[in-house]
């Protein structure tokens, strides 16, 4: 890490929370029904228009059936239109129908957030508000949570470790990426930084972002629900492409996505809690709850699904036919590609090792099942 790598960091984080702390402080308000009488206005015939009221509140069975509605809706109506486009108006080019796995793919992928599709953000805003966009609101979260529990260090605990394994991760990937490649310099190409040259690892990298930038927007995409790129993952160095596969493989709790990030981690300091109930001999509690046998079940299944799903669905990639037949770059990487293709399935990011090639029925169907 050089002065330029820890600055654009630095800059990074201060701005990102002078942009949080407000916002989390009307996430707040909003989550209490403590909104401003000109936002209640605007609100009123939202609700009537959606049949429900401000003061009325769903249990936990209703919430999840209206979720799991919802989306099934979502799928449904995002697959039926790729199925009937070619019959649909609004085509002049005549495009045929999607095919069903391609389809169904697609259509997951969008009501999961998982978006396996190209974005082109910078043609409407910079890299640096994009990044500063990806994690505004999960850390305003933070601040939300520590005034809904009614302890602001509540919220800032969870903000400090989130920033704590958000920096090990840049100060990891940076360096690596500083450093080159070690093959190719043992042939005598020069990666030295200098006036003429970015130097170290530019392969699959744009100049005028360089190494630093990339890096960080590597690890914030991956740390996030997101899945944006502004260089190729696949061709970073092994400890390079480890970080964005390793924040994903976390759960995105680094941040993470918009509210998953936050109960993501509140998972861990479940566990956490319990674990050092157990080790000081006391009934675990968080938040003045106490943390039984129940609770710990549940937080098992939340930790471990993810897990159990990635690792089952790499074994069947590499052991099936049509798995292997999309296979670019034969040798140990490709299973860091296909590992790295199911953990970035399973967490909704989006992102991928580009030397594998997904757009097969096999990988279409099985990319879609995975979320």
């Amino acid at each position: 890490m050089n002065s330029s790598s820890w600055g654009l960091l630095a800059l990074y984080l201060v701005l990102l929370l002078l942009a949080a702390w407000p916002l989390g402080i009307w996430l707040a308000r909003l989550s209490s029904g403590n909104l401003s009488l000109w936002m209640q206005r605007i609100e009123a015939p939202l609700y009537r228009l959606a049949g429900t009221a401000a003061d009325k509140s769903m249990d936990w069975s209703h919430y999840a059936l209206a979720v799991l509605a919802f989306n099934a809706l979502g799928v449904f109506a995002v697959y039926a239109l790729q199925r009937l486009q070619v019959w649909l108006p609004l085509n002049p080019a005549g495009m045929a129908n999607v095919s069903p796995d391609s389809a169904f793919n697609t259509a997951v992928s969008f009501v999961t957030n998982t978006n396996w599709q190209g974005y082109s953000g910078e043609t409407t805003m910079s890299y640096l508000l994009q990044m500063l966009a990806i994690f505004l609101i999960p850390a305003a979260l933070c601040f939300a949570f520590g005034r809904e529990v009614g302890d602001l260090r509540q919220g800032w605990a969870v903000l400090a470790a989130m920033t704590v394994m958000f920096v090990i991760a840049v100060v990891v990937i940076t360096p690596a990426e500083q450093a080159g490649n070690p093959l190719i310099g043992a042939v005598g190409v020069d990666q030295t930084p200098n006036s003429l040259q970015s130097g170290g690892n530019m392969e699959g990298k744009e100049v005028r972002y360089g190494i630093n930038a990339s890096s960080l927007f590597a690890v914030i995409t991956t740390a996030a629900s997101c899945g944006a790129v502004n260089a190729m993952h696949d061709s970073f160095t092994p400890l390079g492409g480890m970080v964005p596969m390793v924040m994903m493989q976390l759960g995105e709790v680094v941040f993470g996505g918009v509210g998953s990030g936050l109960y993501g981690m509140l998972v861990f300091a479940i566990l956490a809690v319990f674990i050092a109930g157990l080790m000081i001999g006391r009934t675990p509690e968080y938040l003045g709850k106490k943390i039984e046998s129940h609770e710990m079940k549940l937080t098992s299944i939340a930790i471990l699904v993810t897990p159990i799903v990635v690792l089952v669905g790499t074994a069947i990639a590499l052991l099936a036919t049509d798995g292997k037949a999309g296979i670019a770059n034969p040798g140990a990487h490709v299973f860091s590609e296909i590992f790295y293709a199911l953990s970035s399935a399973a967490n909704n990011n989006g992102s991928a090792f580009a030397g594998l090639s997904v757009n097969t029925p096999f990988y279409n169907w099985m990319l879609a099942v995975v979320p």
